[in-house]
């Protein structure tokens, strides 16, 4: 949250800047960032988007969230890979694989209540419809 107020963060140099230190960058990786700076800020805003968004993964169609998972795997590795930050692969990306498991278990939780909210609309469909108790008016 703190990238939401942070002036770096939100002009979007803050990536530019990483990538171009000794400790944290990459020569490949700065050289495409300081001939396009669009890609900077993009990078940039990306991922204070995906982090403010990542709650997201709990209320998301269950597809939508497994890919949501997948992109922040995927970012995860880059940062390992172009940054050396090989921590956050396996800090960020254990969450992953428990998050998959909250989502299955929430799934075996809400099938029984939805065939039992289910149950009386089906038995209802199923049931032989009860004859008149009037009986039919003949015609004059």
């Amino acid at each position: 949250m703190v990238k939401l107020v942070s002036p770096v963060w939100l002009s979007g140099e803050a990536f530019s800047g990483v990538i171009r230190t000794h400790g944290y960058g990459d020569p490949r990786v700065f050289r495409l960032v300081h001939k396009y700076p669009v890609l900077g800020k993009l990078v940039t805003w990306t991922t204070v988007a995906a982090e403010v968004g990542f709650p997201l993964v709990f209320v998301l169609p269950k597809p939508a969230a497994k890919a949501y998972l997948g992109s922040m795997t995927l970012f995860h590795l880059g940062i390992g890979q172009f940054m050396g930050l090989n921590r956050f692969v396996l800090a960020f990306g254990a969450t992953h694989p428990a998050l998959l498991y909250v989502f299955a278990q929430n799934e075996k939780r809400a099938a029984p209540a939805e065939r039992a909210a289910a149950a009386p609309a089906e038995r209802a469909s199923a049931a032989p419809a009860l004859p008149s108790a009037a009986p039919a008016l003949a015609a004059p």
